[in-house]
């Protein structure tokens, strides 16, 4: 996914001196545009040149264990000593999210659910007191889905005592998770490279919804020889519908990335980020 972030920057104000000689008014004019036409370019020239002198700154239990996020992200930072975020940093990004985790959910039987990748979405807005160290807020989304099939033998059960049974099982959900709360953030200029290393560390609420979760289920003969089926010697089909809850809990959010400043408001760059949150839900089946 690709991430665009938005800096807001404070730049310093560049100080310009004109220095004229005791000449006439009309020499003294065209001196001064000399002057500040050279002034200019030389800020110009020194604010891509100069060197950077300074770093940039039932019981449903289901354990939320992480979410790794891999951001392809676009950041708006500048590390040019004239043009910099000093104060105030606001991004908007994105992208692809793992879940891990175990439940002990019908759903957890034959395989690892309700965890899937989604996608996700997050917001973050800091104020950096130092150089290299702020404090600010950050908000997390993450939509992700589920629809596993399986298909089993009914064990010691034979039709017409001949031919084997099968139950053919299907499991689907959605869940969306929002994370917000206060974080602080390190950013860290390598030597005098454009590229940094920057951190977060968050705290905050933790909202969980499980929804559309079915499951459901059907009875076949495994056969190839042309029979008459009597259904009902069979199990019949059922469906189930599970009512779950929104559950909230506190989490913990980690991030760690390294980006590039392509130029002084674009940047690229790759993130990583952990969401460690428990969670522990009633739920009740529906037929």
């Amino acid at each position: 996914m690709v991430v665009i972030k938005t800096v807001f920057i404070e730049p310093d104000n560049i100080k310009k001196q004109i220095l004229m000689s005791n000449i006439s008014y009309k020499k003294k004019t065209k001196v001064a545009l000399l002057n500040f036409l050279f002034m200019s370019y030389c800020k110009q020239y020194s604010f891509f040149k100069e060197e950077k002198k300074e770093n940039r700154r039932k019981k449903y239990r289901m354990k939320h264990v992480v979410i790794l996020l891999l951001n392809l992200v676009v950041v708006s930072a500048a590390f040019s000593q004239d043009m910099r975020p000093k104060k105030f940093f606001l991004s908007v990004g994105g992208g692809v999210s793992f879940p891990i985790g175990s439940s002990n959910t019908h759903l957890d039987k034959d395989y690892t659910v309700p965890f899937s990748s989604g996608y996700q979405m997050d917001f973050d807005a800091s104020w950096y007191l130092t150089k290299n160290y702020g404090v600010g807020v950050k908000y997390r989304f993450l939509k992700s889905g589920q629809n596993v099939e399986s298909i089993s033998t009914l064990n010691g059960i034979l039709y017409d005592d001949k031919y084997p049974i099968r139950k053919w099982q299907q499991d689907t959900f959605d869940e969306t998770i929002h994370f917000v709360g206060p974080a602080v953030y390190g950013s860290w200029q390598l030597g005098r490279s454009k590229w940094t290393v920057q951190s977060s560390l968050g705290i905050g609420y933790v909202s969980d919804k499980l929804y559309n979760l079915n499951k459901k289920t059907t009875h076949f003969v495994d056969t190839q020889d042309p029979i008459l089926i009597d259904t009902d010697k069979l199990v019949k089909d059922t469906r189930i519908k599970y009512e779950v809850p929104v559950e909230g809990m506190v989490g913990l959010s980690v991030s760690t990335g390294i980006h590039y400043q392509a130029t002084p408001l674009i940047g690229i760059g790759v993130n990583s980020e952990g969401l460690f949150a428990n969670l522990s839900k009633e739920y009740e089946g529906i037929t």
